[in-house]
C-alpha cells in the first residue's frame, strides 16, 4: 500500500521546497554542489605545478582553484612524499625536475580513488616537508606549497659552490616566472691586501647583498610587467661585481637566482659568510603612479627591541654572538645587556651606511626622503651587522620602472651603493687591534689579530682567508667561542 501522502499535491509541493533548501543550504556550508544523485562535484581543480631550486631547498607550488583539503606523507623503498588532494581534478602538465635538484627525481600523478588527485614526489634523498596553503595575491591564486629541506644538511656547502643550472629567462620579465640563475654562494677569490698599517689590515670588508624576493615572491609589479624580484637580482649582481673590484672588499649574494629565502635565513647566510655590513636591494611601490625617488631605510629602535627578544629565546642560536661571548652561560639579565650594546652600536653603524648611500643615490637621480628612514624591517634585524635597505626607485612609476630595468642605470645604482659602501669604510676609525706577531719563527708568518664586538670565529676564517682549524690549531681553541678582546694568532 501506498503512503497515503504520495499522492498529496500540497505535500509534494513542500517536499519540493524542502528539497531546494537543502541542495541550497548544502551549497553555502560546503561549497560543493550537491546533485540529486548523491554524487559531488569536483570542488578543486590543480592546473599547473612549478618547481622552485635553492641551494639548500626544494620549493614544489601547486596552483589550485580554490582552497583544498589535502593529505601528505612520506613512504620509503624508495623514498617518496605523497600528496592527496580530496575531491580535486588535474588538468595541468608535469614538470620536469632538474638533474642538479638536491632533493627531486621527479613528479608523477595518479588517482588512488574516485575524487582524489594524488602526487608522487620521488625524492634523492630523506627530507623533512614543510606543507602549507597560500592565499591568492596579485600574481598567483590559492597554491598548495611543499617545501623540501635536507635532514642534516650535510650537502649544504656542496650545493653553495656548484651551479644548479636552470632555464634562460625569457625577454619579457612578465610573462614567465621560471627560475632562470645558477645559485651559486661562491666565495670570490680576491687577493687580500698586505698593507697592515692602513684600518682594515689584511681584512676585507664583506658586504651581503640581498636581492629581494624571488621564487613565488614575486615582489611589486610595474606596468611595464617588470617583477621586482628580477630587477633587485640584477642590480645586486652588479653591486657584487663592483664591489670585488675592490680589494678591499669582497661582496656575497644572500640569492643567485629565482628562488625564496625566508627573510631570516637572509641574515644567516651573510652571518655564515662572515659579512660586515648587509644592504638588502628592493624597488618601492605606492598607489600613485606619479611618487618617484629612492629610499634608504636603516632598523629603528622598537624593531631592534622586539628581535632582541626572539635572539634570546633561542638558546641554540645564542653562541658565537656579540663579539664570540656565548650568552649560554651567562644569567639572563647579563645577556639582554650584552646584546642591547651590540643591536645599540649596529642600529648606530646602519644609520651611518645608510647616510653614505643615500647621498651618493642623491648624485645620481631624485631622492624620495631626503634623510635615512627607519622601520623594523626583519631583514635588518641582526645585532652582528649594520644593516640597511635600499629601495632604488618606484616601480609603480612608469619612468622608473622603465629606468630600473635598464642595464645601465643598474649600473649607476650599484655605483652610487658602493661609494657609499666605501665612505663608510673609509670614515671608520683605525681600531688597532690588527698587528704583526714579532714572536714569529723565521718560517712562520702570523698576524695577531684583536676579537671585537660582532666578531666570530667562522667570520674572522673567512676574512683571512684561513681554515678554521688552523686559527683553532695556533691558539689551542677547542671550540667555536672567542672571547671580546680575545689575541688571536692568524697563520699567513
Amino acid at each position: 500500500m501506498l503512503a497515503p501522502h504520495i499522492n498529496n499535491p500540497g505535500w509534494s509541493l513542500r517536499f519540493q521546497r524542502y528539497r531546494v533548501a537543502y541542495i541550497t543550504a548544502a551549497i553555502l556550508l560546503t561549497g560543493q554542489v550537491v546533485l540529486p544523485t548523491g554524487k559531488v562535484s569536483a570542488a578543486t581543480s590543480v592546473s599547473n605545478i612549478r618547481v622552485w631550486n635553492a641551494p639548500d631547498h626544494t620549493r614544489v607550488v601547486l596552483d589550485l582553484g580554490g582552497k583544498a583539503v589535502y593529505k601528505s606523507f612520506q613512504l620509503e623503498n624508495p623514498l617518496r612524499l605523497v600528496v592527496d588532494l580530496s575531491d580535486s581534478s588535474w588538468t595541468g602538465n608535469l614538470p620536469t625536475a632538474a638533474g642538479e635538484d638536491l632533493f627531486l627525481i621527479g613528479i608523477r600523478s595518479g588517482e588512488p580513488s574516485p575524487g582524489t588527485t594524488r602526487f608522487v614526489l620521488e625524492l634523492k634523498q630523506k627530507v623533512s616537508a614543510n606543507t602549507f596553503q597560500l592565499g591568492p595575491n596579485d600574481v598567483y591564486g590559492h597554491r598548495l606549497v611543499v617545501d623540501l629541506n635536507g635532514v642534516a644538511n650535510k650537502n649544504l656547502d656542496a650545493a653553495r659552490s656548484s651551479a644548479i643550472k636552470s632555464p634562460s629567462p625569457t625577454s619579457n620579465p612578465a610573462s614567465s616566472d621560471a627560475a632562470y640563475v645558477p645559485p651559486s654562494l661562491i666565495q670570490s677569490s680576491l687577493p687580500v691586501s698586505q698593507n697592515v698599517n692602513s684600518y682594515l689590515g689584511d681584512q676585507i670588508l664583506t658586504v651581503a647583498i640581498d636581492a629581494g624576493h624571488g621564487g613565488e615572491d614575486p615582489g611589486a609589479r610595474g606596468s611595464r610587467g617588470y617583477r621586482e624580484k628580477i630587477i633587485t637580482m640584477e642590480i645586486a649582481r652588479q653591486l657584487k661585481k663592483v664591489v670585488d673590484a675592490d680589494p678591499k672588499m669582497r661582496g656575497v649574494l644572500t640569492r643567485d637566482g629565482d628562488y625564496f629565502i625566508n627573510l631570516r635565513k637572509r641574515t644567516e647566510i651573510a652571518r655564515d659568510r662572515g659579512a660586515g655590513v648587509f644592504v638588502s636591494i628592493h624597488a618601492d611601490a605606492f598607489r600613485s603612479a606619479s611618487v618617484s625617488g629612492s629610499s634608504v631605510y636603516a632598523l629603528s629602535e622598537r624593531g631592534a627591541s622586539s628581535e632582541e627578544a626572539l635572539w634570546l629565546a633561542n638558546q641554540e642560536n645564542a653562541s658565537d654572538l656579540v663579539g664570540g661571548v656565548s650568552l649560554k652561560d651567562k644569567d639572563q639579565l647579563l645577556a639582554e645587556v650584552l646584546l642591547d650594546l651590540s643591536m645599540t652600536k649596529t642600529i648606530s653603524d646602519g644609520r651611518e651606511v645608510g647616510a653614505h648611500v643615500l647621498k651618493q643615490l642623491g648624485s645620481i637621480g631624485k631622492v624620495h626622503k631626503k634623510r635615512v628612514e627607519t622601520a623594523g624591517f626583519m631583514v635588518l634585524k641582526s645585532p652582528d651587522f649594520p644593516s640597511v635597505l635600499v629601495e632604488t626607485g618606484f616601480i609603480t612609476n612608469p619612468d622608473e620602472e622603465r629606468r630600473l630595468a635598464q642595464k645601465d642605470y643598474q649600473e649607476n645604482l650599484a655605483n652610487a651603493i658602493y661609494r657609499g659602501l666605501k665612505a663608510y669604510q673609509d670614515g671608520i676609525q683605525p681600531p688597532a687591534n690588527v698587528a704583526r706577531d714579532s714572536s714569529a719563527g723565521s718560517g712562520s708568518s702570523f698576524l695577531t689579530y684583536t676579537v671585537r664586538r660582532g666578531d666570530t670565529l667562522s667570520g674572522i676564517a673567512d676574512r683571512y682567508r684561513v681554515p678554521i682549524s688552523k686559527i683553532k690549531q695556533h691558539n689551542r681553541i677547542r671550540n667555536n667561542v672567542v672571547m671580546l678582546d680575545q689575541k688571536l694568532r692568524i697563520p699567513r
